[in-house]
């Protein structure tokens, strides 16, 4: 069994999510699979390939049209999701004439992942082959966080003004967002529980902020401290 996409569709899908994939373990990669559910403002519901990934601080998720469904969901490692970006992102402009997009197809051959070029359109075109990521290990409470409020400890008191990130988790989201031209929205619930994130439509993610807040600088939070120097100027 095998789905159909649009080449530039699967590189937009995977050049999203691959900011915010793990660089080892059981999270390294991206994780796909087929749903259906509404597209926009298309009637009815649409054939989906959605993708999830996350490095532990970070979690990126979204979907694209794809045609067909899988049975089961599959975790394709960074490094292959980084082959096959190399591979398909130049073909990813061709077309056979104005309506036929450049294709590829999804599927596997036994333990084998494949991504090839559509056959009913290049014949024997390029065709990508490796082995799944350890999907079994992989965290299945990601989707219950992007969906739902984060609880509160009792013991963090009421939120505070400030917030503090290490500079590399904000970075994915404001990559995306660049690469989509779409505003950047950030749902805070308190300054050490996780932060949601939008771009766009069809872009979801979580951002987790630096949990040593309070033992770091616990009389910090009301404004920033940094000395501010203002130039005489004429008003």
């Amino acid at each position: 069994m095998s789905i159909r996409i649009e080449t530039e569709q699967l590189v937009k899908l995977l050049g999203d999510l691959v900011h915010t994939a793990g660089g080892i373990g059981a999270t390294s990669g991206v994780l796909l699979h087929t749903a259906r559910g509404p597209l926009e403002d298309e009637p009815g519901t649409t054939d989906l390939l959605v993708g999830t990934s996350t490095d532990h601080f970070t979690v990126g998720h979204t979907y694209v049209e794809a045609y067909g469904q899988l049975p089961d969901a599959m975790l394709w490692p960074l490094a292959d999701v980084r082959a096959v970006l190399a591979a398909f992102r130049p073909k990813a402009a061709l077309t056979r004439n104005k309506s036929e997009k450049h294709t590829v197809v999804i599927g596997r051959e036994a333990d084998v992942l494949v991504v090839r070029e559509d056959p009913d359109l290049f014949n024997d075109g390029l065709t990508i082959r490796f082995s799944e990521g350890q999907i079994s290990k992989y965290p299945t409470g990601l989707w219950r966080a992007l969906a739902s409020v984060p609880p509160i400890a009792a013991d963090w008191g009421p939120a505070e003004p400030r917030s503090d990130f290490y500079p590399d988790v904000l970075k994915p989201f404001l990559t995306v967002a660049k690469a989509r031209k779409e505003d950047l929205q950030v749902y805070r619930y308190h300054h050490r529980a996780r932060y949601l994130v939008q771009i766009g439509n069809r872009y979801v993610g979580a951002a987790q902020p630096h949990n040593l807040w309070t033992t770091q600088n616990p009389g910090g939070g009301g404004a920033p401290e940094v000395d501010v120097y203002a130039p005489a100027l004429a008003d």
